[in-house]
């Protein structure tokens, strides 16, 4: 990650349950951990970085749950997940505001907390801009 620039990170997948954590410690990296996935591949471009999966077995089983991913970035790292008609639910933590998220799905639910609020939509199909913490007080 190129200092001063922030980063952005889009994850495409069938349904997605995401942890952004964020923190100083990493300033200079993005690291992803994830469960219930097949095939993946991994392409960055300066400070853009993409992560593209698929559930086991190639496709989405109605039903099967969602695939688990754990992201530790930079503050200020903005996330752009997207998937075809899975739901996407996101929660985040860590010592550092995260930036943007801008989660598409198809049909899916979507779900986000983190900082002091959390949002529930179910839309279809869905388009959501949130931003990642809510203001803090002065």
């Amino acid at each position: 990650i190129s200092p001063g620039t922030p980063a952005m990170l889009h994850i495409n997948g069938d349904s997605i349950d995401l942890k952004l954590i964020s923190s100083t410690s990493v300033a200079n990296s993005i690291s992803i951990a994830a469960k219930g996935i097949g095939s993946y591949d991994t392409r960055n471009s300066g400070n853009d970085f993409t992560f593209n999966f698929q559930d086991p077995g190639g496709f989405a089983i109605f039903g099967s749950g969602s695939a688990e991913v754990d992201v530790t970035m930079p503050p200020g790292t903005s996330v752009d997940p997207h998937t075809g008609s899975g739901n996407v639910t996101i929660s985040q933590s860590g010592n550092a505001g995260a930036g943007d998220i801008k989660i598409q799905s198809g049909s899916g639910d979507l779900k986000v907390s983190g900082g002091r609020a959390t949002s529930t939509c179910k839309l279809a199909p869905a388009t959501l801009t949130t931003l990642a913490q809510a203001p803090r007080p002065t």
